[in-house]
Parts: structure tokens; sequence; C-alpha cells
């Protein structure tokens, strides 16, 4: 419902009045875009061509700053026109969104800011498409055979998979540990298991 302006103390228009309004974020290091946006309206009495001046810039550090926008007396307009800005050189950065307004000792410009965002798409997550097992083919009887569940995604990466279930279909001649060890009992003749995780 409001907006943000650079003023005397008592909301009215200045001369040699100088004010930053400033918000710190940090854009995602897998941003695919990152699109900054604010709109602005500006009044002056000024002639003398482009004196006052709001700088829109972005603080990387205490000593870095890139500058993104300008918007002087000489663009003064009677309705709110937006800007757009592309911010994805910085992803990854903890930055510091910076709108400095300055004005003259002559006549006063008014600047307004309203409806600042920044909006950064990210990739979707991967997600789990299937898990794969691994092991021995063959544990003799009495022996032990380590096996290991691989989580696969659907951007192809892979996972060892944790804190799962071991399972099998004859329990009472194979055992497992929670970390895929399994015991093989005593048999009478080779015997074929399946053996599943959860």
């Amino acid at each position: 419902p409001g907006y943000a302006y650079l003023a005397n103390a008592d909301g009215s228009a200045g001369n040699n009045l100088n004010g930053v309004l400033s918000q710190a974020f940090t854009i995602p290091a897998n941003a695919i875009e990152v699109a900054m946006d604010y709109w602005h309206r500006t009044t002056t009495t000024e002639t003398g061509g482009n004196i006052d001046r709001l700088n829109v810039r972005l603080r990387l550090s205490p000593t870095t700053v890139v500058g993104l926008d300008d918007i002087w007396n000489g663009n003064a307009n009677t309705a709110y026109a937006q800007r757009s800005i592309d911010l994805i050189a910085y992803k990854g950065l903890t930055v510091t969104l910076e709108f400095a307004g300055t004005t003259s000792a002559s006549f006063p410009t008014t600047f307004r800011v309203d409806d600042v965002s920044v909006l950064v798409t990210v990739p979707d997550p991967p997600t789990p498409v299937s898990l794969a097992i691994s092991g021995p083919s063959s544990v003799p009887e009495g022996g032990t055979g380590q096996y290991y569940a691989t989580m696969i995604y659907s951007d192809g990466s892979t996972q060892p998979a944790t804190a799962l279930s071991w399972g099998n279909n004859t329990p009472s001649l194979v055992t497992f540990t929670s970390g895929g060890l399994l015991t093989a009992g005593q048999v009478s003749q080779d015997t074929g298991v399946s053996v599943w995780t959860t």
C-alpha cells in the first residue's frame, strides 16, 4: 500500500539529500534465473540536466559495489514505470541491494521506489526412481556377504541408500544386519534366496 522515497524528515522534497534503502539476501548457487524488478516514479523541479540521481546497485562486499541502474531527474515520469535487471551473474553470493538517492543544492527531486522483488528460479530437485541392490551372487553355508543398496535418481545421479530394512524370503536360513551384512545359516543343499530392502 505504500512506497519508499527520498525526502526531508517531514516528508517534503528537499535539496542536498542523501539516503540509502538496502536489503541483504543470498542468491542460491543452483539458480537458473534471477529476475530483479522494481517500480519507480520520479518528480522534479530540476531544470539543469541530469543532476539528481537514484543509483541502484549491488554491494558484493564492504568495498565492492556493482552499479545496476540509474534514475535521474531527467527520467521524471507521471506514472510508475517498471525496471527489470538480470542478477544471474551473482548466484551463490550474499549481496546487498541498495537504492542510493542524492539531490543537489538547486531544485528538489523526489525519487519513489515500490514493489521491489527478486524472483529466483531453481531446477526441480531430482527424485528417486529406482533402487539397485549389489552384493555377492552366492554366500557359503555359515558365511557372510555384504550387500549394498544404491538409490538412482531422475537426473541419473546415484547415492548410497541408508537407514534401510533388509529382508529375504527365508528368514530361518538367512539373517541381515541393518548395515546389509548377510549371514547364511546351515543348509542341506544349495538354496536360492530373494533379497530386498525397504
